[in-house]
């Protein structure tokens, strides 16, 4: 799967507030039985929203991103280029994402390494 013009905003954290998905109790995995087995992004952005609202998002623009094995119940593999903005460089990562965590996104586990 190509993914054309993907970009990724996540919204800031604040304790105690709602979560903006709520928890489902039907088993996704089962339900929605897909394995996607390739996805790419090329030239893709992620944008990280600020709790203080007079402070510009973070901004990573991703040169290149590969997704494997996309599943509700597994982690996914990636590998990425991307830049990041402070300190300015160059960061090449490697690893597994997942599975998503629809009430707390900021809790999905991810494992990997990178270059800087």
């Amino acid at each position: 799967m190509q993914l054309d013009g993907l970009q990724i905003h996540t919204p800031p954290r604040v304790p105690g507030d709602e979560p903006l998905i709520h928890k489902t109790d039907q088993d996704l995995a089962a339900k929605y039985p897909v394995l996607i087995g390739e996805a790419r992004a090329d030239d893709a952005r992620i944008e990280v929203l600020r709790a203080q609202p007079d402070k510009p998002p973070r901004e990573f623009p991703i040169h290149h991103l590969d997704l494997h094995d996309l599943s509700f119940d597994r982690p996914a593999k990636f590998h990425a280029l991307l830049t990041n903005a402070i300190p300015k460089g160059e960061i090449d990562a490697t690893g597994t994402f997942g599975p998503w965590e629809t009430e707390q996104p900021s809790e999905t586990p991810a494992n990997g390494s990178y270059i800087f």
